[in-house]
């Protein structure tokens, strides 16, 4: 069985079309399921279960758990950033070096050439790209980590 399913990819991915569109998938899939272990691996590394994670993003644990669990999850941007700034990360778009971009404005150019980064943060439904104060936030958010690690050790000890 498994010789026929490969006979049937490689027809259907013999034109450079459809495999473009397969790799684009693939490596978007692959890109996400990256990020999401790299937060549940945070998560654990604090000793949070997914429930508090949830109560500090301000989101219902169900979507944390489905976020972190679920094989094929789709997360939104929303929720992916949320869970993000509850564990201290900031979610940023970069250009990837050298990756020609197809068109921007009408001009084609190598997206390493553009200025894409573009500090922000996402905090509940408030969007902040004020550089000075973003900085700010990073700050006290820097200091809430380290209380909240304090606590965590101090609810530890026997």
């Amino acid at each position: 069985m498994r010789a026929k399913w490969e006979q049937i990819r490689d027809r259907k991915l013999a034109d450079p079309a459809s495999r473009s569109r397969y790799e684009q998938k693939r490596d978007a899939l692959i890109a996400v399921r990256r990020v999401l272990l790299a937060m549940d691996e945070e998560r654990e590394r604090r000793h949070l279960s997914k429930t508090e994670l949830a109560s500090i993003a301000g989101l219902q644990p169900a979507a944390v758990r489905r976020l972190l669990t679920a094989e094929d999850t789709n997360p939104t941007l929303r929720t992916v950033v949320g869970v993000a700034n509850a564990l201290g990360f900031e979610v940023e778009l970069r250009p990837k070096s050298g990756t020609p971009n197809e068109k921007l404005n009408g001009q084609s150019q190598e997206v390493g050439q553009m200025d894409a980064h573009v500090p922000f943060r996402v905090i509940g439904d408030f969007f902040v790209d004020d550089p000075v104060e973003v900085e700010r936030i990073n700050r006290l958010e820097a200091e809430a980590d380290r209380d909240i690690a304090q606590l965590q050790k101090r609810k530890k000890r026997p």
